[in-house]
């Protein structure tokens, strides 16, 4: 019959529905939306083809390969967990059906009834699905690796009330149903609530996970700001000592005379004693010039003291006046987080090189930014080309990229990364209009 099989493929399109927003939930989500839809179109439908043969095993089989190649290859997760995922999905999926018909078999008494029975076969099908569905709803909130670090909020309680009560809608249906003949009209309207309630609460679980998404990235966004501004805030101060050095090398010709003074006394303890009050000075600590901005030179000395302990090589070469027009704040955020991106990615390769340059061309009126370090694995991207961090993000990670993102955004620039295989060097280009 065509409406049964319009039945099966509406289960489908559901289970792949279900499927994908637990998967979301859990894991991190490394392919494009196009490539992750087209692995859920391909192998659902190769589901349902497969399911014309009426082959439990073969059933069996397939939807636990299809759900472990899934998550394997769209999302950021190991075989071994794609596998134990993919088996306890398979394992709800027969759960929810054996205990649906179960209860249907109470009610009408015919522990076969849907299969020679169209109503009572639509019926079993969202009734299963919804309790599927449920049960993944639960278990996706009980796998998620970081639960911890995000609090649900309490509309959680109301988002696990609602399958619920819809189960006891459809049960409710069964029942009517079981109890006395309905009308044609009657059976059409029974039909779309049932479908509608199932929809409903995909629909609502898939605006839930939206939103508390967003309000992930709204609390990690404000994180970023808090960190640049701090960063700021630190940079500033490293200039103030920075500032000082200055004042206490145009001073020194005083302390050269108070020594002078020592020795003639021939006191040469106190001589002692005064140079190792000198050199505890802040002062006295040893900096260098490496731009005429005071913020980015005080990063691009952190960056280079790092590198030095780290044995990476670091080179960079800032012309004068290239970033006059960004304020402190900016300054931090881009170059903090570029520079710390390619030092990190730099300690882990053979070649450990970080490359800065900044250079403002007057007759093109722009200024191009190129971050060049070493780097042995082409890093991942997303669907618009933005860096995805292979980190755990709701421990800070990958907001860094973010952060260069709304600098370039905000003034106005255009960002390219390339990854040479051959020299093995990632390049993050960044082109900036100067008005």
């Amino acid at each position: 019959m065509i409406a049964e099989k319009l039945l099966y493929a509406a289960i489908f399109v559901v289970e792949a529905i279900t499927a994908w927003l637990y998967f979301n939930y859990i894991y991190k989500q490394e392919k494009s939306n196009i490539c992750t839809f087209l692995s859920f179109a391909l192998g659902y439908i190769l589901l349902f083809f497969a399911s014309q043969f009426d082959s439990v095993l073969l059933n069996g089989v397939l939807f636990l390969s299809i759900n472990t190649i899934i998550l394997f290859q769209v999302y950021s997760c190991k075989i071994r967990s794609a596998v134990l995922h993919g088996a306890f999905l398979e394992l709800a999926v027969g759960i929810s059906e054996v205990l649906v018909n179960l209860i249907i078999t109470v009610i009408v008494n015919d522990y076969n009834a849907y299969t020679h029975s169209m109503p009572v076969l639509f019926r079993f099908a969202v009734f299963s699905k919804l309790l599927y569905f449920f049960i993944t709803v639960i278990a996706a909130r009980a796998f998620k690796p970081h639960k911890g670090h995000y609090n649900e909020p309490s509309q959680i309680v109301l988002l696990g009330v609602m399958p619920v009560v819809s189960v006891i809608i459809i049960v409710t249906f069964i029942y009517i149903g079981a109890m006395g003949r309905l009308t044609d009209l009657t059976e059409i309207l029974v039909t779309v609530s049932s479908m509608a309630l199932l929809f409903v609460n995909i629909v609502v679980l898939f605006i839930y996970n939206r939103i508390q998404k967003l309000d992930e990235e709204h609390a990690a966004f404000q994180m970023a700001q808090l960190k640049d501004q701090a960063d700021t805030e630190y940079y500033k101060m490293l200039q103030q000592q920075y500032d000082g050095q200055r004042i206490l090398i145009h001073d020194i010709k005083n302390h050269f005379n108070v020594i002078n003074s020592m020795a003639e006394d021939g006191d040469s303890d106190k001589i002692r004693e005064y140079i190792s009050e000198l050199e505890a000075l802040p002062e006295f600590q040893r900096r260098a010039r490496l731009c005429d901005d005071p913020i980015l030179n005080m990063i691009l000395l952190r960056n280079a003291d790092l590198c030095a302990e780290k044995n990476i090589k670091f080179f960079c070469d800032v012309r004068a006046g290239s970033v006059s027009f960004m304020d402190a704040t900016s300054i931090t955020a881009l170059f903090g987080n570029l520079l710390s991106n390619a030092v990190e990615a730099a300690e882990k390769s053979e070649g450990r090189m970080v490359e800065l340059s900044v250079i403002k061309n007057v007759e093109q009126n722009n200024v191009l930014i190129s971050a060049v370090n070493s780097c042995d694995e082409a890093p991942l991207k997303d669907a618009s080309g933005n860096l995805i961090t292979r980190k755990d993000s709701s421990e800070g990670h990958g907001y860094g990229t973010k952060s260069i993102a709304r600098v370039v955004t905000k003034y106005g620039g255009r960002k390219e990364l390339q990854y040479d295989e051959t020299a093995r060097e990632f390049h993050f280009i960044i082109l900036f209009p100067v008005r």
